[in-house]
Parts: structure tokens; C-alpha cells; sequence
């Protein structure tokens, strides 16, 4: 199994925070390491932002303030508060939204943070999240949205029609104006974008649970199914390598007794193994403690399995660019999927809504939709200039390089 070899002060911290988050161990290790001397803490900041972690690592500090510097303290404060201030409204949003369903006999499933706090991240009571991510079924899918629209929500539609978000995507966004900050909530008839013609975990509801959380019961994922979950959303355009979702992982791993068989027959039928192997790999490259998993079940050729460790030890402890996150999901599109098949159509028939959220344009400007028409001369000409972009600064760095050591010399 893939292990990272770079140990960096900063890259060791960032392990060790992620150890107490999974296993919920003491953080006097992670004190101990935050008061050595000589760590570069722009870096230790730029890696734990770019996993969405400072808020952890603030709130494990709280006893001890002073290990961060002045510098950064405010930062890490109000990454803190923020994270918790969202949480709590998102959170308490959700339950409400819940009960309301649940009487009109609405079957609700909240995905990724909101299903994983009150199961896994009770010592915090927060996890990094941005909006409400809920799961209902097709049978449900008109209902689930009248329900809403009747709290105040509106479709957000970013421009386009409903119709393209039923046929390209699996949710649709709804907003909802409220303070101090609005609330998106995007309902999903499917898990992952139907891609074979035939429901996406279809099994998954007959395997749902029931949690209490407070006075209220919430549906979520088995365990297997909210695993398929995560690896699924690597696939989608973001943060490939975001080790946030690693820490879920690894709390579903460490935490509840999977399986195995079942979570390897269903990613052979689904075919999605290698994404799940990814996130597998991703988990256990990240954590120090070795994860119980049958390797050996997944039949993922020996080329992509090193691929795979190309990329975590490249990549997973370092700050990534715009332009090598891009380079990354590129990479990625083309190593998730069982088959080339897909990933080569679905480059072709590109959405627009993706192909605009790669190259950093509005979604529903008239420039967009100009440039997505002829999006097969764009799309190797924003090539050929991000590359000559990349030339040129390597230029300058070798040759910035090489005039300071001749000054050196003389």
C-alpha cells in the first residue's frame, strides 16, 4: 500500500491532526510537535487550508493559544468560528427540514458532512461544509422540492433551466434567503451522475439506517453505501485530493465493521471500483495507523495502483495551484473509472455547467456559451497557453537562478 514518504515538520503535524480527528485520541502529541521550533507555518497553513482542517486544529489548540503564532492566530480563530457558526445553522436547518418531511412521509437522506458529525465527529461538533446536501428518492423527487419551495426556497438554477440539471447532473440546487447568510440546499435523485443507463446504488435503499440525533431520527447510509458516496464525489470537478474526505474514511473504516464483500461485488456491477480503490489508497496513505482493508479484493491493474502513488506522494502533502488542481482532475477523470470508455465521452459531451467551473468562466454569460459552442478549438488553445505560461515561468526561475549564483561567484 501506498505510503507518503515526505515527513516535514509541517507534513508530520498535519498527519498527526488528522490521527486525533479519526481516532479521537489525546492531542498532546499534536501540542508537542506545534512547539517545536523551526516550523514553516505558511506552509503548515497552506496544507491545512487547502484540506479544510484549520478549524481542527484552532479547536485542538484552544488549551494552548499561544502555539500559534500571533501571525496566524486570527486566521486560524476565524476559519474556527466560521466553520462552527455554518455547521450549527446548516445542521439545525436540516433537522428542521427533516421533521417537516418526515410528516408528509418524505424520506430525507442527508449525505457527506451533515450525515457524518453526529455519527463520527461528536468530540468537535462541527465538520467543514458549505451547504445541504439531501438524498431522496425519485418517487419523492416532486414532492421533496414543492416541500421546500413552500420553507421559501427557490430554484437556483445559475442561469440555465431545470431541465439541464435533470439531465446532465443528479440534484438540483435550491436557495433560500435567510441571515446572517443564505442556504443552499441541493436535493439528489441519485447519488453520482447515471452514467450506465441504470440507477446509481439502487441497493442503497434497502441497506439505509436510522440514527438519533437529539429528540430527532435521521435516515442515513449504511456505512458501505456512504463510503461509495465519497468515492463517487472525487470524480466530480474540486479539491481530487481533499483530505477532509479522507478523514470520513477513515472514521467509517475505524469505526464500523464493513462489508467487504458487499462493497466489492457492488463496485464490480457499478463499476466504480477504481474510484473506491482511490479513496481507499487516499485514506490509508494519510493515516498513520494501518486501516484493516482486503487490498486484494479489488481488482485494479498494478498501473493504476502506481499511478495512484504517484499522485499522493507528489501531491497529497503539498500546496497545489489552480492550474495543477486542473492538471490533477484531468489526470483523475481518466484514472476513476473502470473504463476509458466513459471518461473519453464524457470529455466530448462535456456539460457546460463543468466545462465553465474548469476554466474559471461565468456559467450563464453569453461568452461562456460562445466559447463552449467551439469548446473543441478552446479547449487546446487554453492548453497551449497555460503550457507556454508554465515554460515561461520555469524560465525565469532557472534563469533567476542561475544570474544569482553568477553574482554569487563575483
Amino acid at each position: 500500500m501506498p505510503r507518503q514518504t515526505l515527513e516535514k515538520a509541517e507534513v508530520v503535524i498535519i498527519r498527526t491532526l488528522i490521527e486525533i480527528i479519526v481516532l479521537n485520541t489525546d492531542n498532546g502529541t499534536l501540542l508537542a510537535r506545534l512547539s517545536a521550533p523551526g516550523i514553516n507555518w505558511q506552509l503548515l497553513t497552506n496544507l491545512a487550508s487547502l484540506h479544510e482542517l484549520c478549524p481542527f486544529l484552532y479547536f485542538l489548540t484552544l488549551s494552548s493559544p499561544e502555539l500559534i503564532p500571533d501571525d496566524y492566530r486570527g486566521y486560524y480563530k476565524e476559519a474556527y468560528l466560521s466553520c462552527l457558526f455554518t455547521y450549527e445553522a446548516l445542521h439545525q436547518e436540516m433537522l428542521r427540514i427533516n421533521s417537516r418531511a418526515q410528516k408528509e412521509n418524505i424520506t430525507l437522506i442527508p449525505l457527506k458532512g451533515l450525515s457524518f458529525v453526529d455519527q463520527y465527529y461528536q468530540r468537535f461538533n462541527f465538520r467543514p461544509l458549505s451547504d445541504i446536501d439531501l438524498l431522496v428518492h425519485k418517487s419523492s423527487l416532486t414532492a421533496a422540492l414543492t416541500l421546500l419551495e413552500q420553507d421559501g426556497y427557490r430554484k437556483h438554477l445559475l442561469g440555465t433551466t431545470e431541465g439541464y440539471w435533470r439531465t446532465h447532473q443528479c440534484h438540483l440546487g435550491l436557495l433560500k434567503h435567510s441571515s446572517p447568510e443564505d442556504i443552499l440546499t441541493e436535493v439528489h435523485w441519485e447519488i453520482d451522475v447515471n452514467r450506465y443507463k441504470k440507477e446509481v446504488l439502487a441497493s442503497s435503499w434497502q441497506r439505509l439506517k436510522r440514527i438519533r440525533v437529539g429528540e430527532n431520527e435521521v435516515t442515513v447510509l449504511s456505512p458501505e453505501d456512504a463510503l461509495f458516496s465519497l468515492a463517487l464525489h472525487a470524480r466530480r470537478y474540486g479539491k481530487v485530493l481533499n483530505l477532509k474526505y479522507a478523514c470520513d474514511s477513515a472514521c467509517i473504516l475505524s469505526r464500523e465493521k464493513i462489508d467487504w464483500d458487499y462493497m466489492r461485488e457492488t463496485a464490480r456491477k457499478e463499476k466504480m471500483t477504481a474510484s473506491l480503490y482511490f479513496l481507499l489508497a487516499q485514506t490509508q496513505t494519510a493515516l498513520p495507523q494501518r486501516l484493516n482493508i482486503p487490498w486484494e479484493s479489488f481488482s485494479v491493474p498494478q498501473w493504476k495502483r502506481k499511478a495512484f502513488t504517484f499522485i499522493f506522494n507528489k501531491y497529497l502533502f503539498a500546496p497545489v495551484t489552480r492550474s495543477q488542481n486542473a492538471y490533477l482532475y484531468t489526470l483523475c477523470h481518466f484514472l476513476l473509472y473502470d473504463s476509458l470508455s466513459y471518461p473519453l465521452n464524457a470529455c466530448i459531451a462535456l456539460p457546460q455547467e463543468q466545462f465553465a467551473k474548469f476554466y474559471d468562466l461565468p456559467f450563464s454569460a453569453r461568452t461562456t456559451s460562445f466559447t463552449y459552442a467551439l469548446r473543441f478549438l478552446y479547449i487546446p488553445y487554453r492548453s497551449a497557453v497555460e503550457a507556454a505560461q508554465a515554460l515561461e515561468k520555469a524560465i525565469r526561475i532557472v534563469t533567476g537562478q542561475k544570474n544569482k549564483k553568477y553574482r554569487g561567484d563575483h
